[in-house]
C-alpha cells in the first residue's frame, strides 16, 4: 500500500467509526446526554486568595475572649450568587505546664469565620486525671473548611479567631506554626466559586 492509500484507509475508518458511534452509543448507554439542556455545568473557581506564614502565634488559657489569629485574615469581593470556600490549616503545639491540676480540663476553640455569614469551629482539648510532675507538649494539625453557597454580591472578610474556654493553673498555651521537625506553615485559602 502506498502512503496515499493508507491515509484514505485511516480517514475512512474514522468516518465509519464516528458514524457507528452516533448510532450505537445511545443503544449501549441509554442515559447518555443527547440534548445540550441535559448537560450539567460544573463549578468554576473565579478567584482564589492565599495567605501563608511560618510566624508562630500563641494563646494562653487565661485568654477567655475571642481574638484574631495574627496573619490569618483575608477580604474578598464576589459576584451575586457565588459560593465562598474558606480553608485554614496549621500545625500546632499544645503546652501543658506542670502546675496543671489533676482533674482539670484545657479547652481551646478555633473558629474560621466569614463575616456576616457564620463560622465553622474546631477545638483542642486536654484532660489529665492525675497531677503532672513535668511540663508536656503535644502536637498536631488543625484543618477547618467552610463553604457557603448563593451569597449576595459584596465584600466578605474571612478570618481565624481563637479563645480559651478554660483558665486552669499554669501558663498553658496553644501555639500555631511551631511543630519541631515538621512543616511550620499555616495557611488560609479563600475561593469564589460559581456553578
Amino acid at each position: 500500500m502506498s502512503g496515499k492509500e493508507v491515509l484514505i484507509a485511516i480517514i475512512g475508518a474514522v468516518i465509519i467509526t464516528g458514524g457507528l458511534s452516533v448510532v450505537t452509543l445511545p443503544l449501549v448507554f441509554p442515559n447518555i446526554a443527547t440534548d445540550q439542556d441535559e448537560i450539567t455545568t460544573t463549578s468554576v473557581i473565579l478567584q482564589s486568595l492565599y495567605q501563608e506564614t511560618d510566624a508562630s502565634a500563641s494563646i494562653y488559657d487565661h485568654s477567655t475572649t475571642f481574638t484574631d489569629v495574627p496573619e490569618s485574615t483575608l477580604s474578598i469581593t464576589i459576584a451575586e450568587n457565588s459560593s465562598l470556600r474558606a480553608e485554614f490549616t496549621s500545625p500546632y503545639v499544645l503546652g501543658i505546664r506542670q502546675e496543671f491540676a489533676a482533674g482539670s480540663h484545657l479547652f481551646f476553640n478555633i473558629s474560621l469565620e466569614i463575616s456576616g455569614v457564620g463560622n465553622r469551629q474546631t477545638s483542642i482539648k486536654y484532660y489529665e486525671a492525675v497531677a503532672l510532675n513535668s511540663w508536656r507538649e503535644y502536637g498536631g494539625t488543625i484543618y477547618i473548611v467552610y463553604q457557603i453557597d448563593n451569597l449576595p454580591a459584596g465584600t466578605y472578610v474571612i478570618k481565624v479567631q481563637w479563645v480559651s474556654r478554660t483558665d486552669v493553673p499554669g501558663d498553658n498555651y496553644l501555639t500555631l506554626s511551631l511543630l519541631p521537625n515538621h512543616p511550620r506553615m499555616r495557611s488560609l485559602i479563600v475561593q469564589e466559586i460559581t456553578g
